[in-house]
């Protein structure tokens, strides 16, 4: 049996509810040479009973099997590794594609000779929202690539994209056994851009991402949100250093954490509304962390005018 063209890595863990239909959304493409890894990661459901009733016996579809609920960046992690295919995507078992997703994004990785195809997405709301932060096709080279990501024509989720997976591997094996961080997706996607040569953007919105006001990072409680905040932290540390060592323009990595501080802190202000809260004491006090107390003020006066 030779090895598929594409693998999509869709992590399970107390999203049954909407699992089957993500899987229904995959098996409904155009393409036809790819497999499905799903990962439970020790999920409270049976997504082995979803992908019987959806899937059948579909050859496509793996299951693997974490032995301890490892979090997200590590179900990952492991389906990454068991993937078979030449290229790598990730779908959140919450959420579901076009049924063009991956010949879209695959015919442009094929196209360009890419190491990363990203593809626009829709937010599934009342509003159905569609988010292109890259505007029109186009491709980027060498440096251009990380200059692309600081500028925000990225957005800073795995979930729309197709990398090469041997170049996956490379860029995140020093992630294995490091602690499960918030923003673990912009952690994991500033080290996979670091190994990029050639980028290719698609303006068509194949992705279909669904907010979940229940989700981990969407917690109100006190204790939630500053242990949230100390993760973020930690995960902005990461990122720093990376920039650091890069030497990248530090106009342009200011202007990237200065984005990205906005979008967390009215985030974050949005929940601290429903609970009347004051985390701010519970930070740890690193220059990360300052600028995204700054950013929740700036946010907060902007709110007021």
């Amino acid at each position: 049996m030779t090895d598929p063209a594409v693998s999509i890595v869709v992590p399970v863990f107390a999203t049954e509810e909407y699992f089957g239909e993500c899987l229904s959304s995959l098996l409904r493409q155009t393409f036809r040479d790819f497999e499905v890894v799903v990962v439970d990661d020790c999920s409270p459901g049976d997504p082995e009973a979803v992908i019987a009733s959806v899937a059948g016996s579909d050859p496509r579809v793996r299951l693997v099997r974490q032995e301890t609920n490892q979090g997200l960046l590590h179900a990952r992690m492991a389906g990454g590794w068991s993937a078979r295919g030449h290229y790598l995507g990730f779908v959140d078992s919450d959420d579901t594609v076009e049924d063009w997703f991956i010949e879209k994004l695959y015919g442009a990785a094929r196209q360009h000779d890419a190491d990363l195809v990203q593809c626009a997405f829709t937010i599934c709301d009342p509003h159905d929202r569609v988010v292109n932060r890259g505007g029109d096709a186009h491709e980027l080279l060498g440096a251009e690539v990380m200059h692309g990501m600081l500028a925000g024509k990225m957005n800073n989720s795995l979930w729309n994209k197709l990398m090469r997976t041997s170049l996956w591997r490379v860029a995140t094996r020093t992630l294995k056994g490091q602690p499960v961080s918030f923003s673990d997706d912009l952690v994991c996607l500033l080290h996979v851009v670091t190994h990029v040569n050639r980028y290719a953007h698609i303006p068509d919105p194949g992705y279909r991402y669904l907010p979940r006001t229940s989700s981990i990072t969407m917690a109100v409680g006190t204790d939630a949100l500053v242990s949230n905040l100390q993760s973020l932290d930690r995960s902005y540390r990461s990122v720093s250093q990376v920039l650091t060592h890069r030497d990248e323009p530090a106009a342009l990595v200011r202007r990237f954490f200065e984005r990205e501080f906005r979008v967390v802190a009215n985030d974050i202000l949005g929940r601290l509304a429903q609970s009347d809260t004051d985390v701010s004491s519970g930070l740890p006090r690193t220059p990360v962390a300052v600028g995204l107390l700054g950013a929740m003020a700036l946010a907060s006066i902007d709110e007021q005018q």
